[in-house]
């Protein structure tokens, strides 16, 4: 969640779109390709998480989500329309809200979490050899219409399409060990810091050369090298055995961070204002400390808001634990 509001920041508030390679230094663009790449995989990180434990969906879980949703959405836009005299109340931008508008992922993710009975069942009742022949042919198909042929039912990997593949992907390396589980961790590291080099560089000598545009098909969710770096995390950070009380309720409420920085309010008014004013400060630390305080921030005032959520979810559930149809599963 840290990577997606670094991504936000780095990816709109500094803007190549709005001048030219020739506006920036060769370190500058470095610098902007190196921040991009490292946190372009907080996308399918998410996905491969979810696939890697596996999707357990209730009726309750969907209720809950939706609650979480609103908690964030509607109140943040009734307080922009009340601090911001350019930003007027109207009952269409409300209703909007309430169907989960202005967010991209939310949509996308909500398909997958409906549909995840379905690539359930395919996971258990789908030999080894043919779970690997569809993997294999899924992610071949992709790379060639949605990353290459730039198709627009595959959205620069924003579609759903992709998380079912991401969600797949990580069930076959949980279940299935093979070489890619065996590689140590050293060797995990450095395949993760060639990939991100190579990419950044590519990225770098590309922006100069030929433009930003062409630049950006190496850090779409759908990229092979996107692709490559959040497997490489995903299996390092499984590689890591920790119990820790603090991360788990954290855990638990560091999507309050997306709801809040991603509404496109908050973002408008506040995210992208100070994104921009990071990036025109006049020393790289100044940058740097400034982002890093930004982010740290609006992180822990989402988590503590969330506790507010927590509380009011519990005592509504209380109110409908009678109710069988709450808990039912989808498979």
């Amino acid at each position: 969640m840290i990577f997606v509001m670094v991504f936000h920041i780095n990816y709109y508030s500094i803007g190549l779109e709005e001048g030219t390679a020739a506006d920036y230094s060769t370190y500058q663009l470095l610098g902007f390709s190196l921040m991009k790449c490292v946190s372009m995989v907080c996308v399918n990180m998410f996905i491969l998480i979810s696939g890697w434990y596996s999707i357990k969906p209730t009726v309750r879980g969907l209720i809950k989500l939706t609650f979480q949703i609103w908690f964030f959405s509607i109140p943040t836009y009734l307080c922009i329309v009340c601090l911001y005299d350019d930003t007027v109340f109207s009952l269409n931008i409300l209703l909007h809200l309430l169907i989960f508008g202005g967010y991209w992922f939310i949509p996308a993710y909500l398909l997958l979490y409906i549909c995840s009975p379905i690539l359930n069942s395919f996971v258990r009742h789908a030999s080894q050899r043919t779970y690997l022949f569809v993997l294999l042919m899924y992610w071949l198909f992709m790379f060639l219409y949605g990353w290459i042929g730039r198709e627009t039912y595959f959205d620069h990997g924003c579609s759903p399409l992709v998380f079912f593949a991401l969600y797949l992907t990580a069930r076959y390396l949980k279940l299935y060990p093979n070489w890619l589980s065996g590689i140590g961790t050293k060797r995990l590291v450095s395949f993760y810091i060639c990939i991100l080099l190579t990419s950044s560089l590519l990225c770098t000598f590309i922006t100069m050369n030929y433009g930003s545009e062409l630049a950006e098909m190496l850090m779409q969710y759908i990229s092979p090298f996107n692709v490559g770096l959040s497997i490489l995390l995903l299996l390092l950070f499984s590689k890591i055995k920790m119990q820790n009380s603090l991360i788990n309720k954290i855990g638990i409420s560091c999507f309050s961070a997306y709801l809040l920085h991603a509404s496109p309010f908050f973002y408008e008014k506040i995210y992208y204002p100070l994104g921009c004013y990071s990036f025109h400060l006049d020393s790289f630390w100044k940058q740097f400390l400034f982002v890093v305080g930004l982010i740290t921030a609006l992180f822990s005032v989402s988590v503590l808001l969330d506790q507010i959520r927590i509380v009011l979810w519990r005592r509504c559930e209380r109110m409908y634990s009678t109710k069988k149809w709450v808990s039912q599963k989808w498979e």
